[in-house]
């Protein structure tokens, strides 16, 4: 995985001073939520993080691809009821280790030498590395490792210095089918700032 992200870096490096291409470094924090969360279980997200590089080929429109690397947290509460007399409410922090790929499309809304508004949206891949548990309530067993989702943001570049504030929609079920809950989906907003190396000029 690391040498994957190692070998995206040295390939959009080689091709920084190639015209209409910018090559973007980038670190990040995330807050994802689980969709269609189960009657029983009351859930928030967690403060997790994301790091990694994207490059962006073409002027006015350009492909996006990246490769980015993290960890997403979510807070589970659920009643552990042994009868209408003893409840308990069981707290519980689930953390995801994630790699990333993407393949995002944009469109420069604003393109002036040292001020650019953007746009961008498009699919991505999430494959789960590892997964935490405080209270062992959950196995890596227990979800999809390979997640479909769809994303939008919007972007602003202040000469060298980016940030991005997207969203993104899962697509494929958080959990493996056997698990039970099929509509369940993971949802995720995420804000990464970085630096743009290159350009996108003629």
């Amino acid at each position: 995985m690391k040498k994957n992200l190692l070998m995206l870096i040295m390939f959009c490096a080689t091709g920084i001073s190639k015209a209409q291409f910018q090559f973007n470094p980038q670190i990040g924090i995330t807050a994802q939520s689980l969709s269609n969360e189960p009657d029983d279980v009351d859930q928030s997200a967690r403060i997790g993080y994301t790091i990694g590089a994207d490059g962006r080929m073409g002027k006015r429109f350009y492909f996006q691809p990246g490769m980015f690397y993290g960890k997403s947290s979510t807070e589970y509460k659920t009643t552990d009821e042994v009868d209408t007399l003893n409840q308990s409410q069981i707290e519980n922090q689930l953390d995801r280790t994630i790699f990333t790929v993407k393949l995002f499309g944009g469109y420069h809304l604003v393109d002036k030498d040292g001020f650019k508004l953007r746009i961008n949206a498009g699919p991505s891949i999430d494959f789960i590395t590892k997964v935490e548990d405080e209270k062992d309530l959950f196995e890596k067993s227990d979800f999809n490792l390979t997640l479909l989702n769809f994303k939008a943001a919007v972007g602003v570049d202040i000469w060298f210095l980016t940030a991005e504030l997207g969203y993104g929609w899962g697509i494929t079920n958080a959990f493996d089918d056997r698990y039970g809950n099929e509509k369940s989906k993971f949802n995720q907003l995420y804000l990464t700032v970085g630096v743009v190396l290159g350009s996108n000029k003629h």
